[in-house]
This record gives structure tokens, sequence and C-alpha cells, in this order.
């Protein structure tokens, strides 16, 4: 990910930071995982299944407005 005008200054600009990020899922859940994962998302407003955890957090797509 590119976060624009947020890295180390050169010549008086900030750069872009760059951020990496590793997603790991686990092979399988319990149910009483599933039932807290399932929680989250209604108290977050959201039915479990619907976009993804990422949707919330990243915002729009590009070209979307």
């Amino acid at each position: 990910m590119k976060i624009a005008g947020e890295g180390i200054k050169r010549r008086g600009k900030p750069g872009d930071l760059l951020v990496r990020v590793k997603i790991v899922t686990p092979k399988s859940i319990s149910g009483e995982q599933r039932e807290l994962y399932v929680k989250l998302a209604e108290l977050e407003g959201k039915s479990s299944g619907s976009g993804g955890f990422f949707s919330g957090i990243m915002g729009k797509k590009k070209g979307k407005k």
C-alpha cells in the first residue's frame, strides 16, 4: 500500500510511505470463535460475509466518490 505524503522528508518534501500488510487467516475456527465474529459484525452494523474486513477500513475504491 502507498500512503502519499506520509513518508520521510527529502529535499524538504515528504515522500510516500510504503506499507506492507501480511494477513494471516486461521485454517479453522471453533464454534465459539465464529459466534464472536458474527457478534462483532452485528455490533458494527454489518451482516456477516458482506464485503469483508478491509471494505470498511480501506474506504471507497478508486474512481468512486
